[in-house]
């Protein structure tokens, strides 16, 4: 059989050889997300926009800003 010119080949893989994730992405994603949205389902409206607009300030600033103490100027001292 043949896919667009290329012969198509099977490879059997032996699930001894099989390594386990190290990390998975897709599972971390999810638990994530899950965090979030409980966190979330506690707030108000107000109180979710303000909790965005600081996780985007945060976000912006440099690391190195953190160490250098910038971040307790803007008010956030207890992230560091």
């Amino acid at each position: 059989m043949q896919i667009h010119g290329m012969k198509k080949t099977s490879t059997i893989i032996n699930p001894s050889e099989i390594k386990q994730k190290e990390f998975d992405a897709v599972k971390f994603g999810r638990e994530q997300k899950d965090k979030l949205s409980a966190e979330l389902e506690k707030l108000t409206r107000e109180e979710i926009i303000a909790y965005f607009k600081k996780v985007r300030l945060e976000s912006r600033m440099k690391p190195s800003a953190y160490h250098l103490g910038f971040s307790s100027s803007l008010g956030f001292s207890n992230i560091c």
